[in-house]
């Protein structure tokens, strides 16, 4: 298949026929049982045949936030963000001791299809999400930046947000994924110390326009008391 790990939940989607030069994108919906209490330590997604990737992306969905097993992604609710890919292998692999809860247990698969070859390609999405009892450390998306943005036509607009959490004990931050929208042109996110100094963790262009989300970054650093995250957005219309 398309991961390596074995030790884990398999979903396979419906395949697709590709023509010579087209393109697609579909959304898969599918959920994991929630009966029983499990963590996510790892996520494994990609194409059964390795061919005909533009991006790969998961989503977590809410209760109540059905979409159809396989389809358009026109019009939908696709969740929050939980990792983002535009090559294989599609992997997300938690520090040992760490897992993300399962919340409602329902997902999104968002697959963009391209065949760039002269002859029809069949390809076929597959996600293995490494399952285990629960983590002494839980692993959680948090949403930066601002959430509407106005950029006049022909303009380039910057928004800067921080987030200042009210820290009780270290945060470990493991990944960073943009998601900056279809006029999204750059986006960057620093570490601001309460003793001073600053890291960057991501600075990075975007293109929107291409419909790739980028990838997701591995920014591990550790949030303290006090520290600020300062996300700088930038459209260009």
């Amino acid at each position: 298949g398309a991961h390596g790990n074995d030790e884990c939940t398999d979903f396979l989607f419906e395949p697709d026929v590709l023509q010579p030069g087209s393109e697609v994108i579909r959304c898969y919906g599918f959920s994991v049982d929630t009966s029983t209490a499990q963590h996510i330590t790892s996520i494994d997604a990609g194409l059964r045949f390795g061919t005909g990737l533009h991006h790969i992306a998961i989503y977590q969905r809410e209760a109540g936030n059905v979409i159809p097993s396989a389809g358009s992604c026109d019009g939908i609710d696709r969740g929050t963000p939980l990792a983002a890919w535009n090559a294989q292998p599609a992997t997300l692999d938690l520090p040992a001791g760490v897992g993300l809860e399962l919340g409602s247990g329902l997902f999104t698969l968002e697959v963009h299809y391209l065949n760039v070859t002269d002859s029809p390609v069949v390809e076929q999405a597959d996600v293995c999400l490494g399952l285990s009892a629960p983590q002494p450390n839980v692993a959680a998306v948090s949403r930066l930046g601002e959430e509407q943005v106005t950029v006049p036509a022909g303009a380039v607009g910057r928004s800067v947000s921080t987030c200042a959490p009210n820290l009780t004990e270290p945060v470990h931050l493991l990944a960073t994924t943009l998601q900056l929208g279809l006029f999204g042109s750059h986006g960057t996110m620093t570490l601001h110390r309460a003793a001073g100094g600053q890291e960057t963790l991501v600075d990075k262009p975007y293109d929107g326009a291409g419909g790739e989300p980028a990838p997701t970054y591995l920014t591990p650093s550790t949030l303290n008391a006090g520290d600020t995250i300062e996300t700088t957005c930038v459209h260009q219309n």
